[in-house]
């Protein structure tokens, strides 16, 4: 089993919304759609869930703190824990 990995969140922190995105990919063959990859989406800071702070959760670990302005044109994008084995 391996030891499990904290991540700090400040005291008080609420989350507001807990999302899966899923990227999925079509097949020509037998014109489907099938899921190739996800994360998860763990609101902190938001109004509209369009802006706002939001931890993104990869598969294989890694963790970024993303927030997105109206008034800015690139998300703010901070690596909170790089993926599993690095």
């Amino acid at each position: 089993m391996k030891a499990l990995i904290n991540i700090g969140v400040p005291p008080g922190t609420k989350m507001l919304k807990i999302q899966r995105q899923e990227i999925t990919t079509m097949y020509m063959a037998d014109y489907m759609e099938r899921v190739i990859d996800g994360y998860w989406i763990i609101w902190l800071h938001t109004k509209d869930y369009i802006h706002g702070t939001y931890l993104k959760l990869y598969n294989n670990g890694k963790i970024e703190r993303i927030t997105i302005r109206v008034d800015e044109e690139c998300d703010d994008v901070a690596l909170v824990k790089p993926e599993d084995g690095k």
